[in-house]
């Protein structure tokens, strides 16, 4: 999952892709990323690149948030 995740990184895109590789929603697969980076699971890769990985996932979880609240005002 971590791999996957900083494979597409520079790209800030591969949601599409998600449910049929891992089986889960996006918004679970960047909950699962942010909570393996904050375990330790990620300890061997770049702090740095770390840091990032854990921001944009963080993001996107945002924004998918939004989108399911506006969705449900939208109807």
């Amino acid at each position: 999952m971590i791999w996957w995740a900083i494979k597409w990184l520079p790209f800030e895109t591969g949601d599409e892709y998600i449910f049929p590789d891992f089986g889960v929603t996006p918004a679970v697969f960047y909950h699962r990323i942010v909570m393996l980076i904050s375990m330790g699971a990620a300890n061997h890769i770049e702090p740095g690149l770390r840091m990032r990985l854990c921001k944009q996932c963080s993001d996107k979880i945002a924004r998918l948030k939004d989108a399911e609240r506006l969705a449900s005002l939208v109807g």
